[in-house]
């Protein structure tokens, strides 16, 4: 990680590394700036960089609000060459393979998941050079956000960064749109309760083969408890 007081230190690092023909991507949480979260856009960051750290450099910009043909063609102008750096949302996150890039720049880092910042991480590093990645962290992040980061930087298992994520944010809504928080089990734990989970969904799905609408006379309590719990988060509501 990147605190505030080191960043200095660090791009002169990443200059070394341009200096010496290779390149980077600068990742950030935002493709404009907003009034209710603390962290920079990509925007913001492109106009910083190329007014001051990364100055002497030409820097591209690409994000998800740009057209097909401009998304294109930031991307092989910092594949040919003709760009050293590329800021970026995390559009850049999967089927990007440019070998020459060799630095990651996260900022915000907590803003992302583990396993999205392991994705990210995996951008670099990916030919013959050695991969460095670096996390812009800011004095105001949380004890969690932090505990978070120290877990990504102890290990590039993404198997295991992804079960560290589980056990922190949790799975979110089994039926809906939060992505994390616990869901509407009232016993069961979606990790140390696998086994039996498991066993569960082959009776469902058994069930389901069946019965799919649960209008069988010994399924109608089955069907009364669907309705109650997951009626609203489904759409659905009792016809007859």
């Amino acid at each position: 990680m990147v605190a505030p007081g080191e960043q200095p230190r660090w791009w002169n690092f990443v200059r070394e590394k341009l200096r010496a023909g290779r390149q980077a991507f600068f990742v950030a949480p935002l493709v404009e700036e907003s009034e209710n979260i603390a962290a920079a856009s990509v925007s913001e960051a492109f106009e910083r960089l190329t007014n001051g750290e990364l100055a002497a450099f030409r820097v591209g910009i690409i994000h998800g609000r740009m057209s097909p043909a401009e998304k294109a063609e930031a991307m092989e102008n910092f594949r040919s060459g003709h760009t050293h750096v590329l800021v970026s949302t995390s559009v850049i996150e999967v089927g990007v393979d440019v070998h020459n890039a060799c630095i990651m720049v996260i900022d915000s880092p907590e803003r992302f998941g583990l396993a999205q910042l392991h994705q990210l991480r995996g951008r670099v590093g990916r030919g013959k050079l050695a991969g460095f990645c670096g996390l812009m962290v800011h004095e105001e992040m949380s004890e969690q956000a932090r505990t978070r980061l120290d877990s990504f930087a102890a290990t590039t298992d993404g198997f295991a960064l992804a079960e560290m994520d589980f056990d922190l944010r949790g799975p979110g809504d089994l039926f809906g749109t939060q992505q994390h928080g616990l869901p509407p089990l009232r016993v069961a734990d979606l990790r140390q309760d696998r086994a039996i989970l498991e066993e569960a969904r082959r009776e469902a799905q058994q069930l389901f083969a069946t019965d799919p609408g649960l209008k069988y006379p010994d399924h109608a309590r089955l069907r009364r408890q669907m309705l109650v719990r997951y009626g609203n988060a489904l759409d659905i509501s009792d016809v007859g």
